[in-house]
């Protein structure tokens, strides 16, 4: 184990560039001395994550620049951003997708831990793939996960092109399960 104590940090400035591209026109942005701190006793005790931690603070900081960017062209609009790599904190700016997952009970038990987890971090804004992203779902997955996901914030059923059709009007059952949860939903947002 190493001797290095939690306290020490590593501050250091970088200037990230980047482009933001609408269908009107591109747009470069740059932020000047963007401040990271790093906690060497984090890589001290896990130092073959160094290029995974320094990787979501990029993401968070390109999902600032998205941010920024959408807030110049559009300052009277409020952007709305979901990112697949975010870091502590990135829910001042976007929300978080959980990723591809499967079609399988495993991935919707997951979600619910991965949707508090993400809360915790800061990014409240979550969703995943409801029924599952690779794979066949079933009439009863897609029924409970379409239930359960009318809880997540971020709520949407979406699958892979070459997967079997499993929007909510393929089933009778899951048409009225997903009406009943978003009857709930929506009787108590503030």
């Amino acid at each position: 184990m190493s001797t290095i104590p939690h306290t020490l940090s590593i501050t250091f400035r970088v200037i990230l560039r980047c482009t933001l591209y609408l269908p009107t026109r591109p747009i470069a942005m740059e932020l000047k001395n963007t401040m990271f701190t790093i906690f060497l006793g984090i890589l001290a005790y896990f130092p073959s994550h160094i290029e995974s931690v320094f990787s979501q603070v990029l993401s968070h900081q390109i999902l600032n620049a998205t941010y920024r960017g959408l807030l110049a062209v559009f300052p009277t609009k409020r952007p709305f951003i979901i990112g697949r790599s975010t870091f502590a904190g990135s829910g001042k700016w976007a929300g978080h997708w959980g990723g591809d997952n499967a079609s399988k009970w495993c991935y919707m038990y997951f979600s619910i831990p991965q949707a508090l987890s993400f809360s915790l971090f800061g990014i409240p804004m979550f969703g995943v793939d409801t029924c599952g992203f690779n794979g066949n779902s079933d009439e009863e997955l897609c029924n409970r996960w379409m239930q359960l996901s009318a809880f997540f914030p971020f709520y949407r059923n979406h699958n892979v092109l070459s997967a079997n059709s499993q929007e909510p009007y393929v089933w009778d059952s899951v048409i009225a399960a997903t009406k009943a949860a978003i009857h709930i939903r929506y009787r108590y947002v503030p």
